[in-house]
This record gives structure tokens, C-alpha cells and sequence, in this order.
């Protein structure tokens, strides 16, 4: 039951949550009147819950049953409690204001490759102790985020998507290159491959910039005028 209840809420909190703007004029495809288009993307969550041992899972939790007079459980991304999916005040504004969460959305984003809202800041060095209660956001406004004692999205936590996108986009502009070698001889192809592949990763200038709402395909003009706009965003917490 409290498996069930855990992947019906993650899903519910982190799925459908974003659109990732192509501003990379990837994946184009041609519609029936001919015009060429470029897919936005949206951003899904799907959460598969097995009985462990599995030799195919991607991540263990071991849970832990609370008895119903305990209040606290010092949860993390592999050790959770039975209360983690209920919603329970993690701290107080300057306001003497809850601030309200459901741990295991805030351990999903852990999973997900988002590290805590404050870490890099020089109260939470990204060298120290990320675990400590100051990385968990010391403003008002950091504080609230999921990935700091609340549970607000912001556009930033669209960030594991959207690196997946700049990968995946990087992929596709090596392999366009690779196919214009396909004349040559095939030991230059191969030495060119094993280059331009990992390369592409890091060089490409896409940043797929996140939205909220959602975004039909974009024509050529409308990719030309999104790359105008953005600007490369930092890697979020």
C-alpha cells in the first residue's frame, strides 16, 4: 500500500511539470503541407516501484516503519520512513511561517541530479557538508523550494530534462556530421567518430530553456528568434 501511495504522489508532483524550448533547430520533421517543424518537448516522470532484490532496478530504498508516536525520521536518498509522503512542517520562515514538505518529492529531485537549493553558497560550500540544515536554504524564498524545506518547483529543477535534451541534441548534430563523411574511406569515418561523438556533448549551444506551460512545434523563424532570448542558465540546486 505504501508503495502504491509513494508512486501515484512522486509522479503526480514531477511529471508533466515542464516544456523544454528547442532552441537547437534539432529533430526537425516535415508536416503534410510541407512545412518543417522543430518539437518542444515535454517533460515526463515515470516511476517503476519493484520488491527488492531485482538485478535490473537503478536505485534501492530500504524503508523504515515509524511507530505512530514518532515525529521524526532522519530520511535520505536511500533510507526513507513510512511518513515521508506525508505532507509535515522541515522548518520556519522570518515569518514564524511553516514551511511544509513531503520528503520523498524532496528525494526524488535528489535522484533526479538536483542537489540541495543552497548548495554553493558560502554558508553550504559544495566542498562541505551539503547535508547540513543551512544547505536547505537560509532566505525565505530558498527555503520553500522542494529542494530546500518546501515544496515549490522552480523553472530550474527542469535541469535534469533539460541536460538530457542538450545530450541527446549533441548525439543527433555528431551523427548529421558523421552521415556527410559516408563517402570516405571508412577507417577515416571510424577516427572521426570516436572524436566528433563525445565532443558534440560539450560543444553544442543549446540550452533548451524551460517553460511551465506548454509549447506547440516551432518553425525555423521562431527557433532563430528563441536563441535571440536565452541565455545559458547555470546548473540549478
Amino acid at each position: 500500500m505504501w508503495k502504491q501511495q509513494f508512486v501515484r504522489s512522486a509522479e503526480s508532483f514531477w511529471n508533466g511539470k515542464y516544456w523544454l524550448l528547442n532552441d537547437a533547430a534539432a529533430f526537425a520533421y516535415k508536416t503534410g503541407t510541407g512545412l518543417t517543424l522543430y518539437p518542444n518537448v515535454w517533460c515526463r516522470f515515470k516511476l517503476l516501484a519493484f520488491d527488492s532484490p531485482a538485478a535490473f532496478l537503478n536505485h534501492t530504498i530500504d524503508v523504515v516503519r515509524l511507530h505512530p508516536s514518532e515525529n521524526w525520521f532522519g530520511s535520505h536518498s536511500t533510507l526513507y520512513d513510512s511518513k515521508d509522503t506525508a505532507l509535515v512542517s522541515k522548518g520556519i520562515t522570518s515569518t514564524n511561517k511553516s514551511v511544509m514538505q513531503r520528503a520523498h518529492a524532496h528525494e526524488i529531485g535528489h535522484l533526479l541530479g538536483l542537489d540541495h537549493v543552497d548548495v554553493g553558497k558560502p554558508h553550504c560550500p559544495a566542498t562541505g557538508n551539503t547535508n547540513a540544515a543551512a544547505c536547505y536554504g537560509v532566505a525565505d524564498n530558498d527555503m520553500v523550494s522542494v529542494m530546500g524545506a518546501g515544496m515549490q518547483l522552480r523553472l530550474t529543477h527542469a535541469y535534469p530534462w533539460r541536460e538530457c535534451l542538450r545530450y541527446l541534441t549533441a548525439q543527433n548534430k555528431a551523427q548529421q556530421s558523421l552521415a556527410l563523411l559516408a563517402p570516405l574511406p571508412s577507417l577515416l569515418t571510424v577516427s572521426l567518430a570516436q572524436i566528433l561523438t563525445p565532443l558534440a556533448v560539450w560543444t553544442t549551444t543549446s540550452v533548451w530553456p524551460a517553460a511551465t506551460k506548454r509549447h506547440y512545434p516551432r518553425t525555423a523563424a521562431e527557433v532563430s528568434f528563441g536563441k535571440q532570448l536565452v541565455v545559458r542558465p547555470v546548473r540549478p540546486h
